[in-house]
């Protein structure tokens, strides 16, 4: 789990060095709400992806449970 978060860290630092030097900004990641149990919140991405909504998801642990924070196509 931390290796995630490291490497989508590391992706979004990139892609804010990288806007200055004429690249598109991504878009940020944005928060989509808490879930009790990481499998709750896993398949609220599945879910999200089925539809069409979302790119890239992650399910991070947090004081309610897990927080899912999604990137928006």
């Amino acid at each position: 789990m931390k290796i995630r978060t490291v490497a989508v860290t590391l992706a979004a630092s990139a892609a804010f060095g990288m806007a200055g030097a004429g690249v598109a900004q991504a878009e940020p990641w944005q928060f989509v709400g808490s879930f009790p149990t990481k499998a709750a919140c896993e398949q609220e991405a599945q879910n999200l992806y089925k539809a069409g909504k979302i790119d890239d998801h992650y399910c991070s642990p947090s004081r309610s449970g897990y927080d899912l924070g999604a990137h928006f196509r």
